[in-house]
């Protein structure tokens, strides 16, 4: 929080007639963060086997984990 409030007083410092909407959160690093360091989700898969055969092997190594929700709805693999 301390870090929010920080880049906010630098960024209405740095350009006094900004809107306030229009003011950022976060600093560049975590920015960064937020939109690279977490989306490197890149993951090899199988390509001797199709979609439903790589669902119907987890199927068989996690049938009771939830492999779907929908509002207050849950299915597990085995459900599915």
């Amino acid at each position: 929080m301390k870090n929010h409030l920080t880049t906010i007083f630098q960024e209405m410092n740095h350009d006094l007639d900004q809107r306030i909407g229009q003011v950022s959160l976060i600093d560049y690093e975590e920015k960064d963060l937020v939109l690279n360091k977490f989306n490197e989700t890149q993951a090899d898969y199988p390509k001797d086997k199709c979609i439903h055969q790589l669902f119907e092997d987890q199927v068989k190594i996690n049938p009771n984990q939830t492999a779907v929700i929908f509002e207050n709805q849950k299915l597990t693999y085995n459900e599915l």
